[in-house]
């Protein structure tokens, strides 16, 4: 059945669901067309036609609608939707560096409580350490320190002119230390 074919009272059956599938192929093509002007139809049914579109299309049966509707082909649309991809993907991408980042930045600091004895820590990865120690004060030292993969560091409480100070050190750089550190380090050692 082709477009001009189409009168009123297949229109009708139509819309009453009463149409054979032909006839109901032949009214969505029609409705599918470009535009209107491409239909062949009387003069009274041109002066009309948008008013019978509007009704044909708002007494479909349910589920027809996305049977009879059509994806816009406009080089615009698909633009626009490449665009949108882009932009979603690049924002996913960004969001997800960020957490990663941010949740490996969370999880590789430690810490580390120091005693009253010296306390070596081998060190796996590159990380940041907080070490903490309570003073006979009551009070607390804390010393944060970015240490690097494969060095091992030293951490110990040092009395200095009656104040408690926390010392960490690279155990590379014991040496470098002033001779009575040294010594009092030693010393903390052996006991």
């Amino acid at each position: 059945m082709k477009n001009r074919e189409i009168s009123s009272k297949l229109l009708e059956k139509y819309i009453e669901n009463s149409a054979t599938e032909q006839e109901r192929d032949a009214v969505e093509q029609w409705l599918n067309a470009e535009t209107f002007d491409e239909v062949e139809s009387s003069a009274s049914f041109q002066a009309n036609k948008e008013q019978i579109k509007r009704e044909i299309w708002n007494n479909l049966p349910p589920g027809q609608t996305e049977k009879i509707k059509r994806f816009p082909r406009s080089p615009k649309t698909f633009r626009y939707a490449a665009a949108a991809a882009v932009i979603f993907c690049l924002t996913s991408f960004g969001l997800l560096h960020l957490l990663t980042d941010s949740n490996h930045t969370a999880s590789s600091q430690q810490i580390v409580q120091v005693c009253d004895h010296p306390t070596f820590i081998p060190v796996e990865n590159d990380t940041e350490i907080l070490f903490v120690s309570e003073t006979s004060g009551a009070n607390k030292l804390s010393q944060k320190m970015a240490c690097k993969e494969g060095n091992t560091y030293l951490a110990i409480k040092v009395k200095f002119r009656s104040e408690e100070k926390l010392l960490v050190v690279n155990e590379k750089d014991i040496q470098h230390l002033p001779p009575f550190l040294n010594l009092y380090i030693a010393n903390q050692i052996k006991s």
